[in-house]
């Protein structure tokens, strides 16, 4: 069972005219995270909302494998019961799946000590940070067995140490299942994503690996130097036609590989006048903003 969802041309336009989906094609498979990130209105939420079979296409087809038995959704704003203790929170989804009170109480320690909310087993929901509610929904997520689980902006106003935690919940139990996370954390994507789809103005303008974006833009290495003598620098950049900024002693030079920047590191280390040094190379977050910039 390696294929879990396949989204054929999916297309979603409401009766106001707005289309917030066009042609969205892709797969899923077990032991893969999709990492789902573009701006506000670009139809993420739609989509997720048409495979969770929330709203109905317009057109398309949304095709789960027969093998699948279960998907979990985790939503962006975690839903509690503010009367309810957090160990009661636990439990009761729990007592849904049939399980036997042994079962339950077993699974609710391992949600508990897996989130770290052990010693406030028995606070009550009002009382929780935003991110102590997410923890527990997405441990409750995965306690499921799911095999396709989609998480909505989980660390989305959560601090570092639940965001670590919940990482590592979800790298846990990648094992065997397909997750879908949309988010707009782009450092999260990295660690997290297998492959990630970029969609914007509803359509998917990208959707491959991550690694493969800033060759797909050409986002420049920017070479940042300040020299003693800035002539001997400006030959070169006229030689080499390189384009620049500078102010002063200081330069920034812009190249499309990293090689050419280097060789341009041994030209000037020749001088022995070198003050500052330092390559910037592109990142991720700057490579998906220039794609879906292109795409305004």
């Amino acid at each position: 069972m390696k294929e879990l969802l396949k989204i054929e041309n999916i297309c979603k336009t409401y009766p106001n005219g707005v289309k917030a989906n066009k042609n969205i094609s892709f797969k899923l498979n077990v032991n893969e995270i999709i990492g789902l990130v573009g701006p506000n209105g670009a139809g993420k939420t739609t989509l997720i909302r048409q495979i969770l079979k929330l709203l109905k296409p317009t057109s398309g087809n949304i095709i789960i494998n027969d093998k699948v038995k279960k998907i979990s959704y985790v939503p962006q704003m975690p839903v509690f019961f503010p009367s309810l203790t957090v160990e009661e929170s636990i439990k009761i989804p729990l007592k849904f799946e049939g399980l036997n009170s042994k079962d339950i109480n077993n699974k609710t320690e391992n949600i508990l000590q897996e989130t770290g909310l052990t010693s406030i087993r028995k606070q009550y929901n009002y009382t929780l940070s935003g991110g102590q509610k997410k923890l527990i929904m997405i441990a409750l997520a995965f306690s499921q067995d799911p095999d396709i689980v989609i998480l909505d902006e989980p660390t989305s106003m959560v601090d570092i140490i639940n965001k670590e935690r919940i990482w590592n919940l979800i790298k846990k139990y990648k094992k065997n299942k397909g997750i879908l996370l949309s988010s707009h954390d782009m450092n999260e994507i990295k660690i997290l994503a297998d492959k990630v789809i970029i969609i914007t103005n509803g359509e998917i303008i990208y959707n491959g690996k991550i690694e493969e974006i800033n060759r797909k833009v050409k986002t420049p290495v920017e070479l940042n130097i300040s020299v003693v003598n800035p002539k001997k620098l400006e030959k070169i950049i006229k030689d080499k036609n390189i384009i620049h900024m500078s102010k002063g002693n200081n330069y920034s030079l812009f190249f499309s590989e990293l090689s050419e920047a280097l060789s341009i590191i041994e030209k000037i280390k020749e001088y022995n006048d070198i003050q500052y040094l330092n390559i910037e190379y592109p990142s991720f977050e700057k490579g998906v903003y220039e794609l879906v910039k292109n795409m305004e």
